[in-house]
């Protein structure tokens, strides 16, 4: 699946068991709490971004993040590439991948019958 990131296409096979992988390992830090002190804006600001940045950096390599944010530790920006990745990632996963796998699977199934 090839998804655009602030102008940067990305491509994240999911059929790829290391990449499969990654993602897991890459989104569980995601579900739990993060606790952010909101008193002081920079400290959020960057911890927020950090989050995001070891997202990408687990599910496409070091230095991905950089790659795809220019070096900025935009909230905003962090916050829509990672909406934006994760729905499409989830949708595929849900939505497509049996699909897909059976597809391959069916295409040399006849062969041994």
């Amino acid at each position: 699946m090839k998804l655009e990131l602030n102008g940067k296409e990305i491509e994240i096979d999911l059929l790829d068991a290391d990449t499969l992988e990654k993602y897991g390992k890459a989104i569980e830090p995601l579900r739990k709490t993060i606790e952010l002190n909101g008193d002081n804006a920079i400290v959020y600001v960057k911890s927020f971004c950090k989050v995001v940045y070891d997202f990408f950096d687990t599910l496409l390599g070091e230095g991905s993040a950089q790659m795809i944010f220019d070096g900025k530790q935009n909230m905003k920006l962090c916050n829509d590439c990672i909406l934006k990745c994760i729905s499409s990632c989830e949708k595929y996963l849900i939505n497509q991948f049996a699909k897909d796998a059976d597809k391959i699977i069916n295409s040399w199934k006849e062969f041994l019958a």
